[in-house]
């Protein structure tokens, strides 16, 4: 799954990639592409093709480590599967107000 538009903002961008959504910025994407239409897109080049058309515009991919992430799936699945997250056994975050815990 992805998303190809004409422009994202840094914030719209990455919460695409953390949640392993493909994203290509490509400003003249709407000279190719019309509502309904169905495309071709090589996330890794940027080639987008329009399959009724054969038009084909580039846009400009995500740099290597983000198309990382987006391909497995999100930030948390990347984080799984390199270890660098610890994913058993999270500790839970107590307030002392909740804990039961006397605040003496």
């Amino acid at each position: 799954m992805g998303v190809v538009a004409s422009s994202f903002n840094g914030l719209g961008l990455r919460k695409c990639v953390n949640y392993g959504i493909h994203v290509l910025p490509c400003p003249d994407v709407g000279s190719i592409v019309n509502d309904g239409d169905q495309v071709a897109v090589d996330w890794k080049t940027g080639l987008i093709r329009n399959r009724a058309s054969g038009s084909e515009l580039h846009g400009k991919p995500l740099p290597d480590q983000l198309l990382e992430i987006a391909e497995k799936g999100g930030s948390y699945p990347s984080c799984k599967t390199s270890g660098s997250r610890k994913t058993q056994n999270k500790p839970a975050l107590i307030s002392r107000a909740f804990s039961g815990l006397d605040p003496e």
